[in-house]
């Protein structure tokens, strides 16, 4: 960039572990008309074959896309050329991150003190969204990683509960205030959000610096990067799928005996000759959608020990 920029950008943050739900709580900002500024979305993905930013683009705001890395571990310096681009670029008002669900939310914020990045952009809303339904799973397998968005949050969002019992909730927040007392909690379902809980002034604080008091902390830090600790398998496809079918070959990707740990799988495929469908796959959980259209169908499934030759198999054979 020539320069610097003439008026700070404000930059907001939306995490969240795999399949939590922050495309869709990024879709309801910009369906609600909730940003009144020129607003760009960076969209980081875990693998190199990218789904949000296709979902995204369908809400006709403009998307940068990064994959093959996380923000916060390898392409660092990719991110900071791609903030400088999408400056010069679009001259955005406001940039919202979506970094990949295997992130440390603690090291994007870090990502921030490039010195020439602080001279162009400040952050605003920090958030995480956490699925009621996976939470104790994820802290007790994943909380390196899902813990630390969790604890460096300023708001978080509940997913699913419109689903959830009133007992899960509460344990959910339970669990939250164990890693962060004073980030705000809004349990409101994503879909069902309003003006209010989206612009309150518990989204504004500033992000604070490690030490300053804040008691969310409170876990040590281990210092794995996301390479190093979850795998992703990922291809384009020209297949034709029907619903019937796709939705049999999710189920099985349950059995972690024949594909490994499967956390998320999501994608877009063709159903019929001009009619496509977005996929969403959370243990537990299946979501199969209509989309508009795509160029070529994309599959990304993110786990442990995956087993790749059967992956293969089952999007690519079968019939």
């Amino acid at each position: 960039m020539k320069g610097r920029v003439e008026k700070m950008i404000s930059v907001d943050i939306i995490s969240g572990f795999l399949g939590s739900g922050k495309t869709t709580l990024i879709k309801q900002l910009v369906k609600k008309d909730h940003f009144k500024e020129r607003v760009v979305i960076i969209e980081n993905e875990f693998g190199e074959v990218g789904i949000d930013g296709l979902i995204l683009r369908e809400s006709n705001v403009a998307v940068k896309e990064l994959n093959s890395g996380c923000i916060c571990c390898t392409i660092v310096r990719e991110f900071e050329k791609s903030i400088k681009e999408v400056i010069e670029q679009f001259k955005p008002e406001r940039i919202i991150i979506e970094p990949s669900g295997v992130g440390k939310l603690s090291e994007v914020i870090r990502t921030f003190e490039i010195a020439e990045l602080k001279e162009m952009v400040k952050i605003d809303k920090v958030i995480t969204v956490v699925d009621v339904f996976n939470c104790e799973l994820y802290l007790e397998n994943f909380g390196e990683f899902f813990g630390n968005q969790i604890q460096h949050a300023k708001t978080v969002f509940l997913s699913r509960t419109q689903v959830a019992t009133q007992i899960q909730i509460e344990e959910t927040i339970h669990a939250i205030r164990g890693l962060n007392t004073q980030a705000h909690i809004v349990t409101t379902a994503l879909e069902n959000l309003k003006s209010q809980e989206l612009s309150g002034r518990h989204m504004l604080q500033m992000v604070c610096a490690d030490g300053c008091g804040c008691h969310h902390h409170s876990r040590q830090d281990h210092h794995h990067h996301a390479d190093e600790f979850f795998e992703v398998w990922g291809t384009e496809t020209k297949k034709v799928f029907t619903e019937s079918v796709l939705r049999k070959i999710l189920v099985t990707l349950s059995r972690e005996e024949d594909f490994g740990l499967v956390l998320r799988g999501k994608g877009v495929l063709k159903v019929e000759d001009d009619v496509w469908t977005q996929f969403d796959y959370i243990p537990g959980e299946i979501n199969i959608s209509g989309m508009t259209s795509s160029e070529i169908g994309k599959i990304c499934i993110i786990g442990r020990k995956l087993n790749r030759v059967h992956l293969e198999k089952l999007f690519c054979e079968q019939v």
